[in-house]
């Protein structure tokens, strides 16, 4: 009895110790590969952190495609790209090597895409104005 109670602790620690870790980066890069279509936009425009207005367009015709060798089109134009695990997708000018969008991965699945985009500047009154994106794709 004590050797089957060994044998099932033995076998119970093997088990868990072979068990890996998903790793959210590579889970993130095979969801992400793909042809993404703008399905909806919101945007909502702040300034001195009061909420000005507020617009949702389905009517964008714009496509994202991310490649899987690093370069990503978006709008027309050709990006590289950067993952940061499942939480961030960086589009980077490839001639200037500076990041031209930075967006929050809100969700990602076989089929749906939400990235979320800040944009704040401050004008020369000194008026801080903060526009917000909020963008739905569907492969």
């Amino acid at each position: 009895m004590k050797n089957s109670k060994l044998l099932l602790v033995v076998l119970l620690m093997i088990g868990l110790a072979s068990c890996k870790k998903k790793d959210p980066a590579i889970e993130a890069k095979a969801a992400i590969v793909g042809k993404w279509t703008l399905k909806s936009i919101l945007e909502i425009n702040y300034k001195n952190g009061v909420k000005q207005n507020e617009n949702i367009s389905y009517e964008e015709k714009i496509d994202l495609e991310i490649k899987d060798n690093g370069k990503a089109i978006f709008d027309k134009s050709e990006y590289n790209y950067q993952l940061e695990g499942d939480k961030r997708l960086k589009l980077i000018y490839p001639e200037e090597s500076r990041v031209q969008y930075d967006f929050e991965i809100k969700k990602i699945t076989g089929n749906e895409l939400n990235l979320y985009l800040e944009e704040i500047d401050t004008a020369k009154n000194g008026d801080i104005r903060k526009q917000t994106y909020d963008l739905n794709f569907t492969k």
